[in-house]
């Protein structure tokens, strides 16, 4: 697990965000068509044609958003081979993006030994 892929935990964690919104968004569209089609003689409606569209567009964005959660769930089993206290740093620092200084009040520390506990876990990370 590298700083990058842990910086990359907010961001991935958005775009999950962002696509269960636009997974919402199909799946009333589909709605609408289903309720147009129902109501009208069949072939006739302009939703016919449309309704495939949209369920492609619904299975896209759950792959992509599944594919995230993946990411997600490995980013945050890596956690696990740290001790609490490293646990802790990380979660604020990378996951929930304090700042060094925030993390630091918070666990009753200097700055400077954050730093030098985040480097130590950091190292167990990469092994």
């Amino acid at each position: 697990m590298t700083k990058q892929q842990l910086r990359e935990y907010r961001d991935i964690k958005a775009q999950v965000r962002q696509l269960d919104e636009q997974i919402r968004e199909w799946r009333y569209r589909a709605s609408c068509c289903v309720k147009e089609v129902s109501s009208v003689t069949p072939g006739t409606s302009r939703w016919n044609d449309y309704l495939p569209h949209i369920i492609d567009k619904i299975t896209e964005c759950e792959k992509a958003r599944d594919d995230k959660i993946v990411k997600l769930v490995n980013i945050e089993a890596a956690l696990t081979v740290l001790d609490e206290r490293e646990a802790r740093i990380f979660r604020a620092y990378y996951i929930e993006g304090k700042n060094w200084d925030m993390v630091a009040h918070e666990m009753n520390y200097c700055v400077e030994y954050i730093i030098r506990i985040h480097g130590w876990a950091l190292k167990k990370l990469q092994k």
